[in-house]
């Protein structure tokens, strides 16, 4: 069984070729525990923050691609609670704009490995990278062959990683998720969205992102 995902980028136009729609302030603190493993606490979400802003003439949009961080206002936040998304959280987020005016937005935080569990490591399609290099594919059946190959790449370059590509899922993957992430992806990838909430999302007009096809297969294995 197939399935059409999108990855998310930016839209153009939002700003000048000469800096980036948006950045941080003098307040900013990066926070996030273990680089982005793992759920907040109620006490976390209740204090913390992330505080960026609007770069010059860069354009106030409702949805902000940062980083490779999906940031959201309250509309689209709505919008979005409507569908199927992976374990998930909202940190707070403002945005400050060249008036001083704070908007407010949230970060959609959907805490790593995603959902590696479900990975058909057989089915799938394999290659190791390194600092700016793709290298050669790479032939794994199970997540500790896995774990095993990036392990001994490590060895010879500890910036190796290995990456995936055609994804398979395994049968008990819910082919009705409409955003997830998997540890294994390329940065670029981080969100994944499925065809149906990317058509609800472009019909209510939202800004700031676009939505590009996931350019390898997607499946779910039988």
């Amino acid at each position: 069984m197939e399935l059409k995902y999108y990855y998310i980028d930016k839209a153009e136009n939002i700003s000048p070729k000469i800096y980036e729609q948006t950045g941080i302030t003098d307040e900013y603190i990066f926070v996030n525990k273990g680089d982005n493993w793992g759920l907040f606490s109620e006490e976390e979400l209740d204090v913390i923050v992330h505080k960026l802003k609007f770069n010059g003439k860069a354009k106030i949009t409702e949805a902000i691609y940062a980083d490779y961080r999906i940031y959201v206002n309250e509309r689209i936040r709505n919008i979005l609670e409507e569908y199927n998304i992976v374990m998930h959280q909202y940190v707070k987020a403002t945005f400050k704009t060249m008036t001083s005016e704070l908007l407010p937005y949230y970060y959609m935080h959907i805490p790593l490995p995603g959902v590696t569990d479900y990975v058909d490591y057989k089915n799938s399609t394999f290659n190791g990278v390194t600092l700016f290099k793709t290298l050669e594919d790479i032939k794994v059946n199970s997540k500790k062959e896995f774990e095993i190959a990036e392990k001994e790449g490590r060895k010879k370059d500890i910036l190796y990683l290995i990456q995936i590509r055609d994804i398979a899922f395994t049968k008990e993957f819910n082919p009705e998720t409409d955003i997830l992430t998997l540890l294994y992806l390329p940065s670029k990838y981080q969100y994944l969205v499925s065809e149906r909430l990317k058509n609800r999302l472009e019909e209510e007009n939202i800004t700031g992102i676009i939505f590009k096809e996931y350019p390898y297969k997607i499946s779910i294995s039988e």
